[in-house]
């Protein structure tokens, strides 16, 4: 099955992710551009990862035109670059022309990918669990991406409260996935203030809770306006 790929923009600040201490190794949590103007020229250089952010914000029209063409072929050049995420999302999209047939980058994330999740490399286990591979890689990730919320990485706490919300991994847990979104708030994620603001106001996984809504949201436009964003 193939599925089409919608990005979600999460903005965040400039301070440098912590350090990810699992099992005894620690993993340092990569720093990430924060405009488009920065990915792209960092992608240029050679930076696959920079790539995929920059077409994150080309499918979404932020620090820039909105361009599904430009966000693929910025995929497809991550991909390239051997940022394996990439890879598998040009791989399971269903309306990617980026110059990379969907097989080729397919094929790429299948081999390449359970290489870097046993290196500890949470992305890479997402996606081999996303990709269907055997190999238990979403309790991998839940593990990493736990290690990492509990580290302080931000981006690490919003990734793991999505997945328990949307039973990505196993069960669903929207306690859980509540305590993870308010963390990725708390250490300053506009995105997740944002998600677990509607989560609030619908009620979903917990009690609707109209004034903690309207709060999350607002403290979510406030992270953003800081962030440039707006």
């Amino acid at each position: 099955m193939r599925f089409l790929v919608v990005a979600v923009v999460v903005v965040t600040g400039c301070k440098k992710p912590a350090p990810v201490v699992d099992a005894g190794v620690v993993v340092k949590a990569p720093s990430k551009c924060s405009t488009f103007a920065t990915c792209s020229s960092e992608c240029d250089q050679g930076r696959g990862e920079s790539c995929a952010s920059a077409a994150v914000r080309a499918f979404a029209g932020m620090g820039t035109s909105r361009d599904l063409a430009a966000g693929w072929a910025l995929e497809a050049k991550g991909c390239e670059l051997g940022h394996l995420p990439s890879c598998a999302r040009l791989g399971l999209a269903t309306s990617a022309d980026a110059g990379m047939s969907s097989a080729t980058a397919l094929r790429r994330a299948t081999e390449g990918l359970p290489a870097k999740c046993a290196e500890n490399d949470s992305d890479a286990c997402d996606y081999a669990h996303r990709l269907g591979l055997d190999g238990g890689f979403g309790h991998r990730a839940a593990e990493l991406f736990a290690g990492a919320c509990d580290a302080g990485v931000a981006e690490s706490c919003n990734r793991l409260g999505v997945a328990l919300f949307d039973a990505e991994w196993s069960a669903a847990d929207p306690l859980a996935g509540a305590a993870a979104l308010q963390r990725a708030c708390d250490l300053g994620l506009a995105g997740a203030c944002a998600t677990l603001g509607i989560h609030a106001l619908q009620g979903r996984g917990m009690e609707i809770d109209e004034p903690k809504g309207r709060s999350l949201l607002k403290r979510a436009g406030q992270l953003s306006a800081d962030a440039g964003a707006l």
